[in-house]
């Protein structure tokens, strides 16, 4: 029964993967990939406090923000928000 789920999930994850490719530059890519696993982290966190999800949103892209700083890379808000999305679809699909 899960096995479409797992296969359609699949098949989503790489066509996101290629239209990344085709959207952002390669800095941008960079960047994605440097801060993914602390985005998942820090998602994963918040996801167990009593919050909205509005005031998680903002909280996650408060941390996620200030770690970017902190390792000195420019991030513009649209990517955080991209972080913040694909941390919450990895951890709902897993």
């Amino acid at each position: 029964m899960f096995s479409w789920l797992k296969s359609l999930f699949s098949a989503v994850i790489r066509a996101f993967k290629k239209f990344i490719a085709k959207v952002f530059t390669s800095a941008t890519q960079r960047i994605i990939g440097e801060l993914k696993d602390y985005a998942v982290e820090v998602v994963s966190t918040l996801e167990d406090l009593d919050l909205t999800n509005e005031k998680r949103r903002k909280e996650a892209f408060k941390q996620i923000k200030e770690e970017a700083e902190k390792r000195a890379i420019e991030i513009r808000d649209s990517v955080i928000n991209l972080l913040i999305e694909m941390a919450v679809q990895y951890i709902k699909n897993t």
